[in-house]
Protein backbone atom coordinates (compact mmCIF):
# COMPACT_ATOMS: atom_id res chain seq x y z
CA UNK A 1 0.00 0.00 0.00
CA UNK A 2 1.56 3.34 -0.54
CA UNK A 3 -0.20 6.67 1.24
CA UNK A 4 1.00 10.24 -0.68
CA UNK A 5 -0.44 13.78 0.31
CA UNK A 6 -0.08 16.71 -2.10
CA UNK A 7 -0.97 19.92 -1.14
CA UNK A 8 -1.01 22.25 -4.55
CA UNK A 9 -3.71 23.17 -6.66
CA UNK A 10 -4.19 23.27 -10.12
CA UNK A 11 -4.70 26.37 -11.59
CA UNK A 12 -8.03 27.54 -13.64
CA UNK A 13 -8.08 27.94 -17.37
CA UNK A 14 -10.70 29.06 -19.94
CA UNK A 15 -13.27 29.52 -16.91
CA UNK A 16 -13.58 26.01 -16.35
CA UNK A 17 -13.53 24.25 -12.64
CA UNK A 18 -10.11 24.07 -11.07
CA UNK A 19 -8.81 20.83 -9.63
CA UNK A 20 -7.65 20.32 -6.12
CA UNK A 21 -4.78 17.81 -5.06
CA UNK A 22 -5.88 15.65 -2.05
CA UNK A 23 -4.50 12.64 0.09
CA UNK A 24 -4.42 9.65 -1.93
CA UNK A 25 -6.51 6.85 -0.93
CA UNK A 26 -4.64 3.17 -0.35
CA UNK A 27 -3.53 0.77 -3.06
CA UNK A 28 -2.58 -2.58 -3.20
CA UNK A 29 0.15 -3.53 -5.53
CA UNK A 30 0.21 -6.50 -7.60
CA UNK A 31 3.34 -7.51 -9.21
CA UNK A 32 2.04 -9.83 -12.46
CA UNK A 33 5.07 -10.58 -13.83
CA UNK A 34 8.76 -11.85 -12.68
CA UNK A 35 11.55 -9.54 -12.21
CA UNK A 36 12.98 -9.25 -16.09
CA UNK A 37 16.52 -8.38 -16.39
CA UNK A 38 17.58 -5.04 -18.65
CA UNK A 39 19.02 -6.62 -22.04
CA UNK A 40 20.12 -4.23 -24.66
CA UNK A 41 18.34 -4.90 -27.95
CA UNK A 42 20.07 -4.11 -31.51
CA UNK A 43 20.25 -0.77 -32.59
CA UNK A 44 19.92 0.57 -29.19
CA UNK A 45 17.96 0.86 -26.27
CA UNK A 46 17.29 -1.85 -23.44
CA UNK A 47 14.01 -4.21 -23.58
CA UNK A 48 11.39 -3.76 -20.86
CA UNK A 49 7.45 -4.60 -20.70
CA UNK A 50 5.25 -2.58 -22.29
CA UNK A 51 2.32 -2.46 -20.74
CA UNK A 52 -0.87 -1.05 -22.41
CA UNK A 53 -4.30 -1.94 -21.57
CA UNK A 54 -6.03 -3.41 -18.31
CA UNK A 55 -9.28 -5.16 -18.76
CA UNK A 56 -12.79 -4.93 -15.97
CA UNK A 57 -11.62 -8.59 -14.80
CA UNK A 58 -8.01 -7.18 -13.91
CA UNK A 59 -5.91 -9.08 -16.56
CA UNK A 60 -3.01 -6.73 -18.26
CA UNK A 61 -2.50 -6.91 -22.12
CA UNK A 62 1.56 -6.22 -22.57
CA UNK A 63 4.37 -7.04 -24.92
CA UNK A 64 8.02 -7.87 -24.27
CA UNK A 65 10.43 -5.74 -26.17
CA UNK A 66 13.25 -8.64 -26.18
CA UNK A 67 14.72 -9.65 -29.40
CA UNK A 68 14.20 -12.89 -31.20
CA UNK A 69 11.22 -15.36 -30.22
CA UNK A 70 10.39 -13.94 -26.55
CA UNK A 71 8.94 -10.98 -28.60
CA UNK A 72 5.15 -11.82 -27.30
CA UNK A 73 2.23 -10.58 -26.66
CA UNK A 74 1.23 -11.38 -23.10
CA UNK A 75 -2.45 -11.76 -20.88
CA UNK A 76 -2.10 -12.03 -17.25
CA UNK A 77 -3.81 -11.30 -14.17
CA UNK A 78 -0.99 -12.43 -11.80
CA UNK A 79 -1.81 -15.82 -11.27
CA UNK A 80 -2.11 -17.24 -14.78
CA UNK A 81 -0.39 -15.79 -18.23
CA UNK A 82 -1.27 -16.50 -21.79
CA UNK A 83 0.89 -16.03 -24.72
CA UNK A 84 -1.06 -14.52 -27.62
CA UNK A 85 1.86 -14.67 -30.64
CA UNK A 86 5.59 -14.21 -30.73
CA UNK A 87 7.87 -13.29 -33.01
CA UNK A 88 8.99 -16.92 -33.64
CA UNK A 89 7.11 -17.18 -36.76
CA UNK A 90 6.36 -14.17 -39.20
CA UNK A 91 6.16 -11.44 -37.16
CA UNK A 92 9.14 -9.44 -36.14
CA UNK A 93 6.80 -7.01 -34.01
CA UNK A 94 3.95 -6.03 -32.15
CA UNK A 95 3.04 -2.93 -30.81
CA UNK A 96 0.26 -1.72 -28.29
CA UNK A 97 -2.54 -4.14 -28.06
CA UNK A 98 -5.91 -3.23 -26.44
CA UNK A 99 -7.21 -5.80 -24.53
CA UNK A 100 -11.50 -5.79 -23.84
CA UNK A 101 -13.85 -6.67 -21.00
CA UNK A 102 -14.00 -10.51 -22.48
CA UNK A 103 -9.79 -10.61 -22.67
CA UNK A 104 -10.06 -10.50 -26.30
CA UNK A 105 -6.71 -8.18 -27.61
CA UNK A 106 -6.32 -6.59 -30.93
CA UNK A 107 -3.10 -5.66 -32.41
CA UNK A 108 -1.29 -4.25 -35.25
CA UNK A 109 2.12 -6.30 -35.78
CA UNK A 110 4.58 -5.74 -38.05
CA UNK A 111 5.93 -8.73 -40.52
CA UNK A 112 9.15 -9.85 -41.29
CA UNK A 113 8.52 -9.76 -44.65
CA UNK A 114 7.03 -6.28 -44.77
CA UNK A 115 3.81 -5.01 -44.67
CA UNK A 116 1.70 -4.44 -41.29
CA UNK A 117 -1.79 -6.34 -40.28
CA UNK A 118 -3.96 -6.43 -37.48
CA UNK A 119 -4.57 -8.94 -35.49
CA UNK A 120 -7.49 -10.19 -32.89
CA UNK A 121 -8.23 -12.81 -30.55
CA UNK A 122 -8.16 -14.71 -27.31
CA UNK A 123 -5.64 -17.66 -28.18
CA UNK A 124 -2.86 -18.30 -30.18
CA UNK A 125 -2.84 -17.85 -32.78
CA UNK A 126 -4.50 -14.51 -33.45
CA UNK A 127 -6.64 -14.26 -36.27
CA UNK A 128 -5.46 -11.58 -39.06
CA UNK A 129 -8.23 -9.14 -39.76
CA UNK A 130 -6.54 -6.74 -42.06
CA UNK A 131 -3.17 -6.99 -44.06
CA UNK A 132 -0.47 -7.48 -44.96
CA UNK A 133 -0.70 -3.91 -45.96
CA UNK A 134 1.49 -0.57 -45.28
CA UNK A 135 0.85 2.24 -43.26
CA UNK A 136 -1.79 0.54 -41.03
CA UNK A 137 -1.81 2.46 -37.84
CA UNK A 138 0.07 1.79 -34.72
CA UNK A 139 -2.50 1.34 -32.36
CA UNK A 140 -6.13 -0.35 -32.44
CA UNK A 141 -9.11 0.47 -30.64
CA UNK A 142 -11.40 -2.57 -29.43
CA UNK A 143 -14.99 -2.81 -27.23
CA UNK A 144 -16.67 -5.87 -25.71
CA UNK A 145 -18.51 -6.61 -28.47
CA UNK A 146 -14.98 -7.67 -30.28
CA UNK A 147 -15.77 -4.62 -32.83
CA UNK A 148 -12.22 -3.88 -34.03
CA UNK A 149 -10.84 0.19 -35.12
CA UNK A 150 -7.91 0.43 -36.71
CA UNK A 151 -6.53 3.75 -39.33
CA UNK A 152 -5.25 2.41 -42.88
CA UNK A 153 -4.44 3.62 -46.21
CA UNK A 154 -5.48 0.98 -47.73
CA UNK A 155 -8.53 0.48 -50.49
CA UNK A 156 -9.81 2.69 -52.62
CA UNK A 157 -10.69 5.84 -50.53
CA UNK A 158 -7.11 5.71 -49.10
CA UNK A 159 -6.41 7.03 -45.81
CA UNK A 160 -9.53 6.30 -43.32
CA UNK A 161 -10.59 5.11 -39.59
CA UNK A 162 -12.49 1.93 -40.34
CA UNK A 163 -14.41 -0.82 -38.24
CA UNK A 164 -14.89 -4.70 -38.24
CA UNK A 165 -17.28 -6.30 -36.03
CA UNK A 166 -16.38 -9.93 -37.34
CA UNK A 167 -18.04 -9.80 -40.89
CA UNK A 168 -18.45 -5.92 -42.07
CA UNK A 169 -15.78 -2.81 -42.54
CA UNK A 170 -17.39 0.16 -41.83
CA UNK A 171 -15.86 3.09 -43.33
CA UNK A 172 -15.69 5.85 -40.52
CA UNK A 173 -13.97 9.08 -42.43
CA UNK A 174 -11.97 8.98 -45.24
CA UNK A 175 -9.46 11.26 -47.08
CA UNK A 176 -12.34 12.34 -49.43
CA UNK A 177 -13.51 14.98 -46.57
CA UNK A 178 -11.28 18.25 -45.37
CA UNK A 179 -8.94 15.55 -43.59
CA UNK A 180 -5.74 13.38 -45.33
CA UNK A 181 -4.23 11.21 -42.51
CA UNK A 182 -6.16 9.68 -39.44
CA UNK A 183 -3.89 7.67 -36.23
CA UNK A 184 -5.30 6.44 -32.44
CA UNK A 185 -9.26 5.35 -32.74
CA UNK A 186 -10.66 4.40 -29.92
CA UNK A 187 -14.18 2.88 -29.25
CA UNK A 188 -16.34 2.49 -27.02
CA UNK A 189 -19.35 -0.08 -26.23
CA UNK A 190 -21.79 1.75 -28.20
CA UNK A 191 -19.86 1.91 -31.35
CA UNK A 192 -18.86 5.64 -30.72
CA UNK A 193 -15.55 6.60 -31.82
CA UNK A 194 -12.52 9.14 -31.06
CA UNK A 195 -9.35 9.51 -33.40
CA UNK A 196 -6.89 12.09 -34.48
CA UNK A 197 -7.34 13.47 -37.78
CA UNK A 198 -4.75 15.98 -39.82
CA UNK A 199 -6.44 18.47 -41.91
CA UNK A 200 -5.61 18.90 -45.56
CA UNK A 201 -5.42 22.60 -45.40
CA UNK A 202 -1.49 23.68 -44.82
CA UNK A 203 -2.04 27.03 -44.25
CA UNK A 204 -1.66 26.81 -41.11
CA UNK A 205 -1.82 22.38 -40.98
CA UNK A 206 -3.99 21.54 -38.12
CA UNK A 207 -5.00 18.41 -36.06
CA UNK A 208 -8.36 17.93 -34.32
CA UNK A 209 -9.87 15.19 -32.07
CA UNK A 210 -12.91 14.07 -34.38
CA UNK A 211 -15.61 12.18 -32.66
CA UNK A 212 -17.85 9.78 -34.38
CA UNK A 213 -21.54 9.20 -32.15
CA UNK A 214 -22.83 6.86 -34.23
CA UNK A 215 -24.43 8.62 -36.82
CA UNK A 216 -22.29 11.82 -37.72
CA UNK A 217 -19.20 12.88 -36.86
CA UNK A 218 -17.91 16.16 -34.95
CA UNK A 219 -14.27 17.88 -34.40
CA UNK A 220 -14.45 18.32 -30.44
CA UNK A 221 -11.36 20.07 -30.74
CA UNK A 222 -8.19 21.50 -32.88
CA UNK A 223 -5.26 22.97 -32.57
CA UNK A 224 -1.86 23.64 -34.63
CA UNK A 225 -0.29 21.41 -32.65
CA UNK A 226 -0.43 17.60 -32.05
CA UNK A 227 -3.12 15.17 -30.06
CA UNK A 228 -1.73 12.24 -28.60
CA UNK A 229 -4.42 9.15 -28.49
CA UNK A 230 -7.81 10.51 -26.88
CA UNK A 231 -10.03 8.27 -24.44
CA UNK A 232 -13.31 7.90 -24.27
CA UNK A 233 -15.65 6.79 -22.18
CA UNK A 234 -19.43 4.56 -23.08
CA UNK A 235 -21.33 7.68 -22.29
CA UNK A 236 -19.44 9.43 -24.96
CA UNK A 237 -17.28 11.76 -22.67
CA UNK A 238 -14.00 12.18 -24.28
CA UNK A 239 -10.19 12.51 -22.59
CA UNK A 240 -7.80 14.01 -24.59
CA UNK A 241 -4.53 16.20 -24.46
CA UNK A 242 -3.02 19.11 -26.42
CA UNK A 243 0.37 18.17 -26.61
CA UNK A 244 1.49 22.15 -27.37
CA UNK A 245 -0.17 23.24 -24.40
CA UNK A 246 0.74 20.86 -22.25
CA UNK A 247 -2.87 20.62 -21.26
CA UNK A 248 -5.33 17.85 -20.33
CA UNK A 249 -8.98 18.41 -20.71
CA UNK A 250 -12.62 16.09 -21.17
CA UNK A 251 -15.20 16.54 -23.21
CA UNK A 252 -18.89 15.29 -22.14
CA UNK A 253 -20.70 16.89 -24.91
CA UNK A 254 -21.73 19.81 -22.89
CA UNK A 255 -18.73 21.20 -20.92
CA UNK A 256 -14.97 21.39 -20.68
CA UNK A 257 -13.40 20.59 -17.98
CA UNK A 258 -9.52 21.05 -16.86
CA UNK A 259 -7.48 17.85 -15.80
CA UNK A 260 -4.62 19.06 -15.35
CA UNK A 261 -1.98 21.39 -16.62
CA UNK A 262 1.79 22.79 -16.12
CA UNK A 263 0.82 25.43 -13.72
CA UNK A 264 0.91 23.73 -10.56
CA UNK A 265 3.30 21.06 -9.78
CA UNK A 266 3.51 19.18 -12.90
CA UNK A 267 6.21 19.73 -15.32
CA UNK A 268 4.70 18.09 -18.73
CA UNK A 269 1.65 15.37 -19.05
CA UNK A 270 0.81 11.80 -20.34
CA UNK A 271 -1.98 11.03 -22.37
CA UNK A 272 -5.09 10.68 -20.12
CA UNK A 273 -7.52 7.37 -20.12
CA UNK A 274 -10.89 7.58 -18.83
CA UNK A 275 -12.69 5.12 -17.18
CA UNK A 276 -16.80 4.52 -16.82
CA UNK A 277 -17.13 6.27 -13.56
CA UNK A 278 -15.38 9.55 -15.45
CA UNK A 279 -12.27 8.75 -13.68
CA UNK A 280 -9.18 10.12 -15.70
CA UNK A 281 -5.52 8.43 -15.33
CA UNK A 282 -2.46 10.10 -16.31
CA UNK A 283 1.35 10.04 -16.13
CA UNK A 284 3.08 13.34 -15.35
CA UNK A 285 6.60 14.69 -14.94
CA UNK A 286 6.53 16.73 -11.40
CA UNK A 287 8.36 19.61 -10.62
CA UNK A 288 10.50 18.27 -8.52
CA UNK A 289 11.60 15.82 -11.02
CA UNK A 290 9.99 12.63 -10.32
CA UNK A 291 7.48 10.85 -12.41
CA UNK A 292 4.17 9.89 -11.25
CA UNK A 293 1.12 8.00 -12.43
CA UNK A 294 -1.93 10.32 -11.17
CA UNK A 295 -5.62 9.87 -10.89
CA UNK A 296 -8.27 12.51 -11.47
CA UNK A 297 -12.20 12.48 -10.40
CA UNK A 298 -14.60 14.76 -8.76
CA UNK A 299 -11.88 17.67 -9.15
CA UNK A 300 -9.36 16.03 -7.48
CA UNK A 301 -6.04 14.66 -8.32
CA UNK A 302 -4.58 11.30 -6.64
CA UNK A 303 -1.01 10.26 -7.20
CA UNK A 304 -0.98 6.60 -7.11
CA UNK A 305 3.27 5.79 -7.76
CA UNK A 306 6.24 7.91 -8.31
CA UNK A 307 9.34 6.83 -9.04
CA UNK A 308 11.71 6.75 -5.99
CA UNK A 309 8.70 4.57 -4.19
CA UNK A 310 9.93 0.95 -3.54
CA UNK A 311 7.21 -1.90 -4.45
CA UNK A 312 8.74 -5.79 -3.23
CA UNK A 313 11.46 -4.29 -1.61
CA UNK A 314 12.93 -2.90 -5.16
CA UNK A 315 13.37 0.95 -5.43
CA UNK A 316 11.51 2.62 -9.15
CA UNK A 317 14.67 4.29 -10.88
CA UNK A 318 14.38 8.23 -10.61
CA UNK A 319 13.48 8.76 -14.23
CA UNK A 320 10.91 8.95 -16.34
CA UNK A 321 11.96 5.91 -18.69
CA UNK A 322 11.45 3.76 -15.13
CA UNK A 323 7.66 4.07 -14.40
CA UNK A 324 5.73 3.67 -17.60
CA UNK A 325 1.89 3.71 -17.97
CA UNK A 326 -0.33 2.15 -20.73
CA UNK A 327 -2.27 4.05 -22.48
CA UNK A 328 -5.72 2.27 -22.04
CA UNK A 329 -3.98 0.83 -18.35
CA UNK A 330 -7.11 1.89 -16.46
CA UNK A 331 -10.25 0.42 -16.14
CA UNK A 332 -13.80 0.56 -14.75
CA UNK A 333 -13.13 -0.14 -11.44
CA UNK A 334 -10.09 2.41 -11.07
CA UNK A 335 -7.33 -0.20 -10.90
CA UNK A 336 -4.34 0.80 -13.07
CA UNK A 337 -1.27 -1.11 -14.87
CA UNK A 338 2.19 -0.08 -15.50
CA UNK A 339 6.06 -1.24 -15.93
CA UNK A 340 8.10 -0.50 -13.06
CA UNK A 341 11.97 -0.61 -13.86
CA UNK A 342 13.90 -0.45 -10.52
CA UNK A 343 17.69 0.77 -10.26
CA UNK A 344 18.91 -2.71 -9.90
CA UNK A 345 18.35 -2.98 -13.98
CA UNK A 346 15.27 -5.15 -13.36
CA UNK A 347 11.62 -4.82 -14.39
CA UNK A 348 7.95 -5.95 -13.49
CA UNK A 349 4.44 -5.37 -14.50
CA UNK A 350 1.91 -4.61 -11.56
CA UNK A 351 -1.64 -3.73 -11.12
CA UNK A 352 -2.76 -1.29 -8.59
CA UNK A 353 -5.78 -2.25 -6.85
CA UNK A 354 -7.68 0.67 -4.76
CA UNK A 355 -8.33 -1.04 -2.00
CA UNK A 356 -11.52 0.57 -0.69
CA UNK A 357 -13.48 -0.83 -2.73
CA UNK A 358 -17.45 0.24 -3.29
CA UNK A 359 -20.14 1.51 -0.77
CA UNK A 360 -23.41 -0.65 -1.84
CA UNK A 361 -26.77 -0.11 -1.45
CA UNK A 362 -29.15 -2.73 0.71
CA UNK A 363 -32.25 -2.65 -1.01
CA UNK A 364 -33.79 -6.01 -0.71
CA UNK A 365 -36.48 -7.71 -3.02
CA UNK A 366 -36.10 -7.14 -6.60
CA UNK A 367 -34.35 -3.72 -6.40
CA UNK A 368 -31.08 -4.06 -8.44
CA UNK A 369 -28.81 -3.97 -5.33
CA UNK A 370 -26.07 -6.39 -6.01
CA UNK A 371 -22.97 -5.96 -8.18
CA UNK A 372 -23.87 -8.86 -10.01
CA UNK A 373 -27.38 -7.36 -11.11
CA UNK A 374 -25.18 -3.90 -11.49
CA UNK A 375 -26.42 -2.17 -8.52
CA UNK A 376 -25.54 1.03 -7.06
CA UNK A 377 -21.89 1.33 -6.44
CA UNK A 378 -19.88 4.41 -5.64
CA UNK A 379 -16.28 4.09 -5.55
CA UNK A 380 -14.65 4.88 -1.87
CA UNK A 381 -11.29 6.34 -0.77
CA UNK A 382 -10.14 8.19 -4.02
CA UNK A 383 -10.55 11.42 -2.33
CA UNK A 384 -12.57 14.60 -2.35
CA UNK A 385 -15.83 13.32 -2.86
CA UNK A 386 -19.17 14.65 -1.37
CA UNK A 387 -20.70 12.10 1.36
CA UNK A 388 -24.38 11.30 2.77
CA UNK A 389 -24.04 12.36 6.46
CA UNK A 390 -20.87 12.09 8.36
CA UNK A 391 -19.08 8.59 6.93
CA UNK A 392 -18.87 6.11 4.39
CA UNK A 393 -17.97 2.48 4.73
CA UNK A 394 -16.56 -0.19 1.78
CA UNK A 395 -18.83 -3.31 1.57
CA UNK A 396 -17.56 -6.45 -0.12
CA UNK A 397 -21.39 -5.85 -2.30
CA UNK A 398 -24.34 -4.83 -1.87
CA UNK A 399 -26.32 -6.26 1.57
CA UNK A 400 -30.25 -6.52 0.48
CA UNK A 401 -33.00 -6.80 3.25
CA UNK A 402 -36.78 -6.39 3.43
CA UNK A 403 -35.85 -3.29 5.85
CA UNK A 404 -32.84 -1.96 3.78
CA UNK A 405 -30.82 -2.19 6.68
CA UNK A 406 -27.84 -4.04 5.62
CA UNK A 407 -25.75 -1.66 5.55
CA UNK A 408 -26.45 -0.63 8.81
CA UNK A 409 -26.41 -4.03 10.45
CA UNK A 410 -22.27 -4.95 9.12
CA UNK A 411 -20.79 -3.40 12.06
CA UNK A 412 -20.48 0.19 10.75
CA UNK A 413 -24.05 2.25 10.14
CA UNK A 414 -23.19 4.74 7.34
CA UNK A 415 -26.96 5.31 6.94
CA UNK A 416 -26.88 8.73 8.73
CA UNK A 417 -27.67 10.67 5.99
CA UNK A 418 -30.97 11.39 5.01
CA UNK A 419 -34.40 11.79 6.98
CA UNK A 420 -38.04 12.12 5.55
CA UNK A 421 -41.19 13.77 7.60
CA UNK A 422 -44.50 14.70 6.34
CA UNK A 423 -44.92 12.00 3.52
CA UNK A 424 -48.53 11.77 3.67
CA UNK A 425 -51.19 10.76 0.75
CA UNK A 426 -51.54 13.65 -1.46
CA UNK A 427 -49.20 16.10 0.52
CA UNK A 428 -45.93 17.37 -0.39
CA UNK A 429 -43.39 15.87 2.21
CA UNK A 430 -39.66 16.57 3.07
CA UNK A 431 -36.37 15.23 3.10
CA UNK A 432 -33.72 16.19 4.93
CA UNK A 433 -30.46 15.48 3.16
CA UNK A 434 -27.03 15.94 5.17
CA UNK A 435 -23.76 16.40 3.07
CA UNK A 436 -20.20 16.55 3.82
CA UNK A 437 -17.27 17.14 2.21
CA UNK A 438 -14.16 15.42 3.81
CA UNK A 439 -11.37 17.56 1.88
CA UNK A 440 -13.49 20.84 2.69
CA UNK A 441 -15.41 21.75 0.24
CA UNK A 442 -16.88 19.64 -3.23
CA UNK A 443 -19.52 19.59 -5.53
CA UNK A 444 -22.52 17.65 -4.42
CA UNK A 445 -25.33 16.61 -6.55
CA UNK A 446 -28.47 14.28 -5.59
CA UNK A 447 -30.17 11.85 -7.52
CA UNK A 448 -33.00 9.92 -6.05
CA UNK A 449 -35.73 7.62 -6.42
CA UNK A 450 -38.79 6.42 -4.27
CA UNK A 451 -40.90 3.16 -5.32
CA UNK A 452 -44.49 4.89 -4.34
CA UNK A 453 -46.07 2.01 -6.32
CA UNK A 454 -44.40 -0.38 -4.59
CA UNK A 455 -43.71 -2.72 -7.41
CA UNK A 456 -40.24 -3.53 -6.96
CA UNK A 457 -39.02 -1.12 -9.64
CA UNK A 458 -38.03 2.83 -9.53
CA UNK A 459 -38.52 2.72 -12.82
CA UNK A 460 -42.88 4.58 -12.61
CA UNK A 461 -43.74 7.72 -13.36
CA UNK A 462 -42.78 10.42 -10.49
CA UNK A 463 -40.90 7.89 -9.25
CA UNK A 464 -37.81 10.07 -9.69
CA UNK A 465 -37.94 12.43 -6.79
CA UNK A 466 -34.64 14.29 -7.41
CA UNK A 467 -32.43 14.48 -10.72
CA UNK A 468 -29.28 16.04 -10.39
CA UNK A 469 -30.31 18.31 -7.69
CA UNK A 470 -27.25 20.36 -6.13
CA UNK A 471 -26.96 20.13 -2.93
CA UNK A 472 -24.81 22.34 0.11
CA UNK A 473 -22.38 21.79 2.75
CA UNK A 474 -24.10 21.02 5.72
CA UNK A 475 -28.42 20.56 5.62
CA UNK A 476 -30.84 20.69 2.93
CA UNK A 477 -34.62 20.51 3.00
CA UNK A 478 -35.43 19.61 0.01
CA UNK A 479 -39.93 19.30 -1.09
CA UNK A 480 -41.05 15.84 -2.21
CA UNK A 481 -44.27 15.96 -3.88
CA UNK A 482 -45.88 12.23 -2.25
CA UNK A 483 -46.76 10.35 -5.18
CA UNK A 484 -48.33 7.22 -3.18
CA UNK A 485 -51.94 6.73 -3.06
CA UNK A 486 -52.02 3.99 -0.30
CA UNK A 487 -50.56 3.57 3.08
CA UNK A 488 -47.37 1.70 3.03
CA UNK A 489 -43.74 1.59 3.10
CA UNK A 490 -41.90 2.69 0.30
CA UNK A 491 -38.31 1.67 -0.81
CA UNK A 492 -36.14 4.42 -1.44
CA UNK A 493 -32.38 4.99 -3.30
CA UNK A 494 -30.82 8.07 -2.74
CA UNK A 495 -27.07 8.39 -4.34
CA UNK A 496 -25.42 11.49 -3.77
CA UNK A 497 -22.01 12.43 -6.49
CA UNK A 498 -19.58 14.99 -7.82
CA UNK A 499 -20.64 14.20 -11.74
CA UNK A 500 -24.87 14.01 -11.09
CA UNK A 501 -26.88 12.05 -14.06
CA UNK A 502 -26.98 9.00 -12.18
CA UNK A 503 -29.56 5.78 -12.43
CA UNK A 504 -30.68 3.34 -10.27
CA UNK A 505 -27.58 0.92 -11.41
CA UNK A 506 -24.14 1.31 -12.04
CA UNK A 507 -20.84 2.61 -10.86
CA UNK A 508 -20.08 6.31 -9.24
CA UNK A 509 -16.21 7.56 -9.25
CA UNK A 510 -17.23 9.27 -5.62
CA UNK A 511 -19.93 10.31 -3.72
CA UNK A 512 -22.26 7.48 -1.63
CA UNK A 513 -25.24 5.76 -1.65
CA UNK A 514 -27.94 4.98 0.72
CA UNK A 515 -31.17 3.01 0.37
CA UNK A 516 -33.66 3.04 3.05
CA UNK A 517 -37.82 2.58 3.81
CA UNK A 518 -39.63 5.13 4.04
CA UNK A 519 -43.65 5.33 5.81
CA UNK A 520 -46.27 6.89 3.61
CA UNK A 521 -49.75 7.86 5.76
CA UNK A 522 -53.00 8.86 5.90
CA UNK A 523 -53.15 12.34 6.27
CA UNK A 524 -52.93 13.10 9.86
CA UNK A 525 -55.94 14.85 12.04
CA UNK A 526 -55.58 17.58 14.19
CA UNK A 527 -58.07 18.81 17.49
CA UNK A 528 -56.97 21.51 19.54
CA UNK A 529 -53.71 21.74 18.41
CA UNK A 530 -53.22 17.73 19.40
CA UNK A 531 -52.23 15.57 16.73
CA UNK A 532 -54.30 12.45 16.21
CA UNK A 533 -53.12 10.75 13.02
CA UNK A 534 -49.36 9.52 12.78
CA UNK A 535 -46.58 12.06 12.37
CA UNK A 536 -44.05 9.59 12.76
CA UNK A 537 -43.48 9.38 8.87
CA UNK A 538 -39.08 9.06 9.45
CA UNK A 539 -36.87 6.86 8.40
Amino acid sequence: MLQRSIALALAAAFGIATASFAQSSSYNFVRLTSFEPLTPVPGGGISVYQVTALSDSGRVAFTTERPGPSRSIVVSDGTSSLILGDTAGPIAAFSTPDINGSDQVSSRTILDAGGDQIVFGDASPLTTIVGPYENLGNSTGLNDSGVVVFSAEFGPSGASVTTFDGNVFSTIEDESGPFYFFADPVINNSGQVAYVAVSDSVTPRFRAIRFFDGTSISTIVDSSGGFPRPSLSDSGEIAYMVSAEEVIRSFDGASTTLVADTSGPFASLGPPTLNNAGAIAFAATTDDGRTTINVHQGGTVTEVISTGDTLDGKTIGATSAFLLFGTDAFNNDGSLAFTAVFSDSTSAVYRADPIDGYDFGDAGGAYPTLEADDGARHLVGLGGGPLLGSSIDADPDGQPTANADGDDLDGTDDEDGISFSGMWLGATGSAQVIVTCPSGGCTAFLDGWIDFDRDGSWAGAGEQVFSSELLSEGLNVLEIPVGATTPGSCVVRMRLSTSGGLFPTGVAADGEVEDLVVHVTEVPLFADGFELGDLSAWE
